[in-house]
């Protein structure tokens, strides 16, 4: 399958053409999500042993997926995305705004896909993911939502905290945190300062080109056909 010429090396859309060796978001619903969460920050295979995921770091967001032991009998893909923005390498459709929710604004989202053998996996996980979101946009008055199908709710699972949020995924979801517009009008959300160290998007490269195309990690994929 051929790769768009001018997608960035780290961030590749899954709707631009990219084969995904079976995996990657599925096409979109009747109502699709605001944002479209097709942009993939990363894919893995997750054993039984389970595994962590990150820390990574989307433009001001921060997040690490926990997978616990005994999470899934088999092995899985575990594919991350993350919605469409105003800047950055992740753009081509509207963003998130405020998600439905008036006097807040969308500070970044997540997206985690399941799959086994190719599909979606069935039904919900053995032991919850645990994610957490962290950045200084984040204060008590914010809000983790998450899509239905119809629009974005409340996650039912979520704790927020100043600075960081957690998660309990029990299920292939679409995530974002909003921050009220009153708290961050002074802040200046290209930046997440004092988060301690993160791996970038760029630095994760090698193993998403592993999990996408099949190729050991530090080779150049394969040349558009």
């Amino acid at each position: 399958m051929a790769c768009a010429a001018g997608v960035s090396a780290a961030m590749l859309v899954a709707n631009s053409g990219i084969a995904l060796a079976g995996y990657g978001p599925p096409t979109p619903g009747p109502t699709p999500v605001p944002g479209g969460y097709y942009c993939i920050v990363t894919s893995r295979t997750v054993a039984p042993a389970g595994t962590l995921i990150g820390p990574l770091r989307i433009h001001n967001l921060v997040f690490r997926l926990r997978v616990r032991r005994g999470t899934f009998s088999a092995p899985v893909q575990i594919t991350m995305t993350q919605p469409y923005a105003q800047t950055g390498a992740c753009q081509g459709g509207r963003s998130i705004g405020d998600a439905g929710f008036g006097g807040y604004r969308a500070v970044g989202g997540v997206g985690i896909l399941v799959q086994q053998g190719g599909v979606a996996y069935p039904g919900t996980f053995a032991r919850p993911l645990r994610l957490r979101l962290t950045s200084s946009a984040i204060t008590r008055s914010s809000l983790v939502v998450v899509w239905n199908g119809n629009r974005f709710m409340r996650a039912p699972h979520a704790v927020v905290r100043s600075r960081r949020a957690w998660i309990g995924v029990d299920a292939s979801s679409d995530y974002a945190i909003l921050a009220r517009t009153s708290k961050l009008r002074s802040l200046d959300a290209s930046q997440a300062a004092g988060l301690g160290p993160a791996v970038t998007v760029e630095a994760a490269r090698a193993d998403l080109f592993a999990a996408i195309f099949r190729v050991p990690a530090g080779l150049a994929p394969p040349a558009a056909a």
